[in-house]
């Protein structure tokens, strides 16, 4: 499922879901900083959230980064919730 919205308009968790969104499409890092409007301390807390509860994780010596499949569970419930409220 992809949200269908900018993402300077999204808001609190929906922002967080938007990086492993942003990484599931091959983005890098640089990339999805763009996509929010160049504050790049918004994708620091974002990815500091998402890995503190193991949803993305770095590949080790690399700028790779990936949503694991804990993540990606969490990732479509909370889509899909979001979707239906």
């Amino acid at each position: 499922m992809a949200l269908a919205v900018k993402s300077a308009r999204l808001g609190g968790l929906k922002k967080a879901m938007y990086v492993p969104q942003c990484l599931d499409r091959g983005q890098t890092r640089k990339q999805i900083v763009e996509a929010l409007n160049g504050d790049e301390e918004l994708l620091d807390v974002w990815t500091s959230f998402l890995m503190q509860y193991d949803w993305v994780e770095q590949q080790s010596g690399s700028e790779t980064w990936s949503v694991t499949p804990k993540g990606r569970e969490w990732y479509d419930k909370i889509i899909r919730t979001l979707i239906e409220s």
